[in-house]
């Protein structure tokens, strides 16, 4: 091979060689861009993402914030609601309280009034003996005699005398007992009369009862007997007039001598429990 094809063989190779080194280097300038584009691209896109996620991370904290001071404010209301409830239910609880004291001051003022009432129908209308009672308080005690007088011109002096000799007598308690009107014309010196008849009928005349026994000491059980039942057995408060007893020593053991008078109606004072306010 001649040098002048060697040459020209190499002239080609050199221009073949550049092509090449400027194909190389356009292919390297060009995919150098398009990857810088790329990473450009990408930068911008993580720097995009890294501003949302911060924006989201300060809307987070942001509510997190607000969801604590809600929370916070609520927690407050909460315990308001709660010390406003309790405070209710306290004034309820005093209210009730008040209110069932009230009720119950109304009720035993209602029983004291029904009670009241029952005492003055008694005080006012004729006398009459609970004989269940009666003998009940006379239980116990040795048998006696009695001699009940009554006033002959009252009417109700003769029905409750009527009911102390039945109350005391054979179908009662079962005591000797005689019952007789006061003569028409007052006499202290009648045959068969105590020596206190007179004192007695005036007694009675004014209370209503009185009576006389030879013994009328603390310690005569059936005269305190006697005088329970009867007082007791009418209904109490007065109702029956018995305040007075007289001793005569001209009197058998265990008689007694019982003056009936004219009922005095004895209204009893009460005071009343108002309800409370």
């Amino acid at each position: 091979m001649s040098v002048e094809l060697l040459k020209t063989f190499f002239d080609w190779a050199a221009v073949v060689l550049v092509g090449i080194t400027f194909i190389a280097g356009a292919g390297a300038l060009i995919t150098g861009r398009i990857l810088n584009d790329r990473q450009v691209s990408q930068l911008r896109r993580m720097d995009t993402d890294l501003t949302h996620a911060k924006t989201d991370l300060a809307k987070a904290q942001k509510d997190a914030s607000e969801a604590q001071a809600g929370n916070t404010q609520f927690g407050i209301k909460l315990a308001e609601a709660e010390a406003t409830t309790e405070r209710r239910e306290t004034e309820l609880t005093i209210e009730q309280r008040k209110t069932a004291e009230a009720q119950t001051a109304e009720t035993k003022a209602q029983l004291a009034l029904e009670q009241f009432m029952n005492v003055l129908g008694k005080s006012v209308n004729s006398r009459l003996i609970d004989y269940k009672k009666f003998a009940s308080l006379l239980r116990g005690q040795p048998k006696g005699s009695a001699a009940i007088w009554y006033e002959p011109d009252s009417e109700e002096s003769h029905v409750f005398a009527v009911q102390l000799s039945n109350a005391l007598g054979r179908g009662g308690i079962g005591w000797d007992v005689e019952i007789k009107p006061f003569p028409t014309r007052r006499r202290s010196d009648l045959e068969d009369t105590p020596q206190v008849f007179e004192t007695l009928r005036r007694t009675a005349d004014l209370e209503g009862m009185a009576v006389a026994a030879k013994d009328i000491s603390l310690s005569n059980s059936q005269l305190s007997a006697l005088r329970n039942a009867i007082q007791h057995g009418t209904g109490g408060w007065g109702i029956s007039g018995l305040e007075q007893f007289f001793g005569d020593s001209t009197l058998p053991d265990k008689h007694f001598v019982i003056a009936v008078g004219p009922h005095q109606p004895n209204v009893p004072l009460v005071e009343f429990d108002h309800p409370k306010k």
